[in-house]
């Protein structure tokens, strides 16, 4: 088991009474309930944290699309596919040593 420490918190009564009653009905001890609340919390809160940065990357991608679509035009698949293709006649030039 790892080291565990000490920590006193408040409850309000309610909080309490429900912890004892849970405790029991899982012959469990208030602070191993306890240390799964926080650490489901925290899994929690890193999750969210992850998701707004994905959303953010989301928001971003689709701003810089509609920058490249002003810049270039509708034509955004061609583009992408002329890119593509030239990047891919990279690949092989230099794999061919022709670089």
């Amino acid at each position: 088991m790892t080291r565990l420490h000490r920590t006193q918190i408040l409850l309000e009564p309610d909080q309490h009474q429900a912890l004892v009653h849970l405790a029991r009905e899982q012959e469990r001890s208030i602070s191993e309930i306890m240390r799964e609340i926080v650490q489901y919390y925290l899994a929690v809160r890193d999750a969210d944290r992850r998701m707004e940065r994905e959303l953010q990357a989301v928001v971003n991608l689709a701003e810089m699309r509609h920058k490249v679509q002003v810049k270039h035009g509708d034509d955004l698949e061609q583009l992408l596919a002329d890119a593509r293709d030239e990047r891919e006649q990279e690949f092989e030039r230099a794999w061919r040593g022709e670089a």
